[in-house]
């Protein structure tokens, strides 16, 4: 009954959203909203029903003063021919369309203000876990929370004439410093968020779409430049800041402390002429001494306690910590627990939000996932079943065939038995290391849903196997470990506490993994590994910073490279999941050779980690 009345609810939302567009815009021959345009909208369409309405409306006036359609090509052009992430790229073009449009609708429909203002507050409610896992999801919030009440005759810029973010100069700048062979102004500076929010008042200028988006694009380069912001894949925010501290309830700022410990002052610690002639790699983040102390701590508080004690992890650092990896840290944990966290309630409430999350989209697709569960275990239990079927071969001893007795004096054969074979490699043992660096943030719901059917699958069909992610945070690589190899099916449970923040050192991580795997007394042993392709880790501590090249590229693929290869001349079967962009492929290929899988969409990820396992289980 409930899930009638949300199919019924959604269902009036959709077409009020539709009625509305289409009444705002004034062009009732639109027959839908444009693919990209739709995708951008969608996290403010799944908020709450007020977020819906107001996205109609806005939408409908950028379709009336922009067009949609226009606005749809100008946003593929910069996704597909300027290679921006859609991800990022599109919650910035939201925002400038906001920008450029609430203003001129609310002359129009009086009502837009009040509409607008409850609408920003449902977002900042609903929405709060993508608001505060990324630097561009804190200056959407940041918006939200100081543009909602905004009058409609306040000034639109606060900068002086001759300012390149003033109306007359805004756009020819833009346009100079947003594309590929522009050069950005103050290369490598970090940018305020004031600095960003002018930015987006700058579209409330816009002539037509391709200015819109030339803004978004300019904004996206101060999250970006030359790549930036694939390489820090999530980390929060670059330098400390006072922004936002004095807005909203409590509940607003739940997960700031762990916001300010995990960003530990991570602006460069010096200018980049002078990291240039220090002979530091310019493609680093470079951590002062004062913040690389903070580090440990903050790594505790922000993904949970080590199980090792200091001593084992001492050895184990030592021991791993070598090569590419010298002078780097590994921590292994089980993750954040509530008698670990007394000194810090808001920590434990913040991860208790993301593993309600994650949790949710369960619930929504139970039946389907216990479907896929049995189906996945039951074809595990024949493939093993199979392998344990007693098998015979023609021999010259064992159990005697009188149908082959008529070879006796006619012919050299001599192999009149049946001889039983039996297969002393039966056993399997399965590693599933997941890849929680902040590129997951977008699918970690999903990455959680599926690492659960696929670790249940292999509970039922009593197969012995470990669940762990992994992460780097300054020196630090985290291997969270969600369930081992012989715990309990109701462990598996743990999964849904998976988050993506940071970045990630996956050649570190396959060694991490792969030693304790190694110990196993199993025949086969199996590493399955869910990535992005993109090995990246460039918030290094000055010393490391002066002797290894910065971790990320062909220098970090090769590395991984490497390690997966060592791991399969140690008797292991290594396998590769990729859910990325094509402009990886490559790297994965080399990375994983023909033992690799692309999948397009995470909801696969179980099904191609079973057809993996059963492959190996029916040789």
């Amino acid at each position: 009954m409930d899930n009638s009345r949300n199919a019924k609810k959604r269902t009036e939302t959709g077409l009020r959203f539709r009625s509305l567009l289409l009444t705002v815009s004034g062009d009732y021959e639109l027959k839908q909203v444009p693919p990209w345009i739709a995708e951008m909208a969608g996290p403010w369409r799944k908020a709450s029903e007020e977020s819906a309405i107001y996205a109609a409306a806005l939408l409908g006036a950028a379709d009336s003063i922009y067009g949609l359609k226009e606005l749809d090509h100008e946003l593929q052009e910069a996704i597909f021919h300027y290679k921006k992430d859609a991800s990022i790229l599109m919650p910035l073009l939201m925002l400038c369309i906001d920008s450029a449009v609430w203003k001129r609708a609310q002359a129009e429909r009086p009502g837009i203000r009040a509409l607008r203002r409850n609408a920003f507050r449902a977002v900042l409610e609903q929405d709060e876990l993508r608001l505060t896992h990324t630097v561009w999801g804190d200056l959407e919030r940041q918006w939200l929370i100081r543009t909602a009440d905004e009058m409609p005759a306040e000034s639109v810029l606060s900068v002086p004439a001759g300012d390149p973010l003033h109306p007359d100069s805004f756009f020819e700048h833009a346009a100079r410093y947003a594309l590929p062979e522009g050069i950005l102004i103050g290369r490598r500076r970090v940018y305020s968020p004031e600095e960003r929010l002018e930015i987006i008042r700058g579209a409330a200028g816009a002539r037509n779409a391709r200015d819109l988006v030339t803004t978004a694009i300019y904004l996206y380069r101060t999250f970006n430049e030359d790549g930036f912001a694939e390489r820090l894949k999530g980390t929060h925010d670059l330098g400390r800041s006072n922004v936002g501290r004095d807005f909203g309830s409590d509940k607003d700022n739940l997960g700031k402390q762990y916001k300010e410990d995990l960003i530990l002052s991570l602006s460069p610690s010096e200018s980049s002429e002078d990291t240039a002639a220090s002979g530091i790699f310019t493609t680093q983040l470079v951590l002062d001494d004062d913040a690389m102390a903070r580090v440990e701590k903050s790594v505790e508080m922000s993904y949970g306690l080590s199980y090792l004690t200091k001593r084992e992890q001492d050895r184990l650092e030592k021991l791993l910590c070598t090569g590419p990896h010298a002078g780097t840290h590994l921590h292994f944990t089980d993750g954040i627990t509530e008698t670990g966290l007394l000194d810090s309630p808001d920590m434990f409430q913040f991860h208790q939000k993301i593993t309600e999350a994650n949790r949710d989209l369960y619930e929504k697709n139970r039946l389907t996932a216990s479907q896929s569960i049995r189906a996945l275990a039951a074809s595990f239990r024949n493939a093993m079943a199979a392998r344990e079927e007693h098998e015979f071969v023609a021999s010259s001893h064992g159990i005697l065939r009188p149908a082959k007795l008529w070879n006796l004096g006619r012919t050299d054969n001599e192999n009149l038995f049946d001889r039983e074979v039996i297969r002393d490699d039966s056993a399997f043992v399965v590693d599933l290391l997941i890849d929680a660096s902040g590129s997951q943030q977008v699918r970690q719901s999903m990455v959680a849903l599926q690492g659960y059917i696929f670790s249940e699958a292999l509970s039922m069909a009593g197969i012995p196997h470990r669940v762990m992610s992994f992460c780097t945070f300054g020196d630090y690589t985290v291997m969270r470990r969600f369930r081992d190899y012989n715990d309990i099916s109701a462990k598996n449970a743990r999964i849904f506490d998976y988050y993506g923040s940071g970045n990630n050192r996956d050649g570190l991580a396959v060694r991490a993994a792969g030693l304790e795997l190694l110990k196993r007394p199993e025949e086969n042993r199996i590493l399955i590994v869910l990535s992005d392709g993109m090995p990246n880790d460039i918030i290094v501590s000055r010393k490391r910073a002066k002797l290894y090249p910065s971790y990320s590229g062909d220098y970090a693929v090769h590395d991984t490279a490497q390690e997966i290869r060592a791991l399969r001349r140690a008797g292991a079967k290594v396998m590769g999941i990729f859910v990325g962009d094509d402009s990886a492929l490559q790297d994965e290929r080399l990375a994983f050779g023909t033992e690799f899988a692309h999948i397009r969409s995470i909801d696969s990820f179980a099904a191609t980690a079973a057809g993996f396992l059963r492959r190996e289980l029916e040789e």
